[in-house]
């Protein structure tokens, strides 16, 4: 349960909300971070209790190789690879059912780190990075993708709060 600090009306005006908040750190083939225990499927690594900005993300990189982070599109839980060559967040093509990406699909053409592909571009309702809303968000639904990915067109709608070699702190602009 998250408690809300509000000293007075000007300070609500002026300075951001902050929650203490209970992270739990969670391994599965990547890791994470959630604001609940970690699921059977997982491993809790790390909890921690800290007062953040409470509208937050945090992208964990434990591989050393790629920031993940947990979100969801459209109510569907997932974990997106952080890529900021990715000008948008997409999804695997197999998977944009699951998503609830429907209706009109718009057929572009994409240059991707294994070459040229074509993808259909789809509007989510609701893209959560974290604890942090989007809405209206252009997603890929992508052939020959295995991991969503969170695309600049949602990443520039975030304020970095601090970068390490570990993780990212994501707050709502």
């Amino acid at each position: 349960m998250k408690r809300f600090a509000i000293a007075s009306l000007s300070v609500l005006l002026t300075a951001p909300i902050t929650a203490k908040a209970d992270i739990f750190h969670c391994k599965r083939a990547g890791a994470m971070y959630a604001d609940k225990p970690c699921g059977e499927n997982y491993r809790t690594l790390q909890f921690k209790r800290f007062v953040a900005p409470a509208v937050t993300a945090i992208a964990s990189n434990e591989a050393g190789a790629r920031y993940i982070v947990s979100g969801e599109v459209d109510g569907v839980s997932t974990d997106f690879v952080v890529d900021t060559g990715a000008t948008i967040t997409s999804v695997p093509e197999s998977k944009r059912d699951a998503f609830g990406l429907g209706g009109e699909c718009r057929v572009t053409n994409f240059d991707t780190a294994n070459g040229s592909s074509s993808g259909c571009i789809y509007k989510a309702r609701r893209l959560k990075v974290g604890a942090i809303e989007l809405e209206d968000v252009l997603v890929a639904a992508m052939p020959n993708l295995k991991t969503p990915l969170l695309g600049m067109n949602a990443v520039t709608k975030l304020k970095i709060g601090s970068i390490t070699d570990t993780e990212i702190i994501f707050i709502k602009k």
